[in-house]
């Protein structure tokens, strides 16, 4: 086949998925001039630089990945550049397919490090993702300007910053965080576990938080969670549960899991921190009682908690994400979060363990 052509509709494959992405990286990181915007975003220890097409993708990205130039000073920090690109584009090669040959497993799991590359391929909105460490160069290749994955607004490149971010022994982590005073925990929990609504009762409250959904992990002593993204979601009942009339128009589209998505800075206050030291590990679960209730658990929940979610949505690097997760499900204190059925009973109760640490 002819690499970047309309003539070929064979798909990549494992032998030559390798060649293709380090074509994908060369070929659109030389194209900025059909690239029509440069977004220019200060994160921690991180200066992220995005050249991208116009249009709303961008313009969401802009909204809701964290942009602090004077709280992160950025003199000593790494670059990475991120060129996001499309295939109706001039001179920009297509999105081919992928498949594996009967009997192949995936190269985006660890075989890619051999030609030290990073790599993922959406097979249902077509989109690639390429990294190249050495380099500090992504390309986000999609099929068209309004094609790409669901989740790709409420987290914009976060793929990119889980490679990058890797290489530097710290994680983009799956969880959300409440804390006071610049201490808190982190609360960890797949969907509907009740992680989200008991993050947005604290903030509601009065709490802190560095986010809602994926945080930077940074677990050199003390273990420090930052921010990366703004957008928040509840689903129709946990807005009404929530009283979020009062902040967010009820009436904004639904997005790809059936909830509305709303940036943290809609809340009010200043409940959005640069930095948060985590003290310990919550995992909540809906209760059988209208009271909140914090008990100890064993190491392995937490890590099970910790682990498991993070690992699973963010490509590659499998076995040393296990070994940090479990570094840090050793040092921290893990807590089951039995929770009640009144937010502000929730809030009060996850505050009051802030403060004093004690258990129920």
């Amino acid at each position: 086949m002819t690499l970047g052509t309309d003539r070929s509709d064979l798909p990549i494959g494992s032998t030559s998925l390798p060649v293709y992405l380090r074509f994908l990286i060369d070929k659109i990181s030389n194209e900025t001039g059909h690239l029509g915007r440069r977004v220019d975003f200060a994160l921690p220890g991180l200066k992220l630089s995005v050249h991208a097409f116009e249009g709303t993708l961008i313009d969401a990205f802009e909204d809701n990945l964290v942009n602090w130039p004077t709280a992160y000073p950025m003199p000593s920090a790494r670059k990475l550049s991120v060129y996001l690109a499309h295939a109706r584009l001039p001179d920009m090669p297509r999105a081919v397919p992928f498949a594996l040959s009967p009997g192949e497993t995936s190269p985006f799991e660890g075989a890619l490090t051999r030609f030290g590359l990073h790599g993922l391929h959406d097979p249902e909105s077509g989109a690639w993702y390429a990294y190249d460490p050495k380099r500090s160069i992504g390309i986000q290749l999609l099929r068209g300007p309004d094609v790409y994955p669901p989740w790709e607004v409420g987290s914009p490149f976060r793929l990119f910053l889980h490679w990058h971010y890797s290489e530097q022994n710290q994680r983009v982590t799956h969880a959300g965080t409440l804390g006071k005073n610049g201490r808190g925990a982190l609360l960890l929990g797949a969907g509907g576990s009740g992680k989200s609504g008991t993050v947005i009762s604290g903030i509601l409250h009065g709490l802190e938080s560095v986010g809602d959904d994926y945080v930077l992990l940074d677990p050199r002593s003390p273990t420090t969670a930052y921010p990366l993204f703004l957008a928040m979601r509840q689903d129709l009942a946990g807005f009404e549960r929530l009283d979020l009339d009062r902040f967010i128009p009820r009436d904004r589209p639904l997005n790809w899991q059936g909830k509305i998505q709303f940036s943290l800075d809609e809340l009010g206050g200043r409940s959005l921190v640069k930095a948060m030291e985590i003290e310990s590990l919550l995992v909540p679960h809906r209760g059988d009682s209208s009271r909140t209730s914090i008990r100890p658990t064993s190491a392995s929940e937490g890590l099970r908690a910790l682990a498991l979610s993070s690992l699973a949505q963010l490509s590659g690097e499998k076995e040393t994400g296990f070994r940090f997760f479990a570094e840090i499900a050793r040092k921290l204190p893990s807590y089951s979060l039995s929770l009640g059925s009144d937010p502000t009973e929730i809030a009060d109760r996850v505050s009051r363990f802030l403060e004093d640490g004690r258990t129920d």
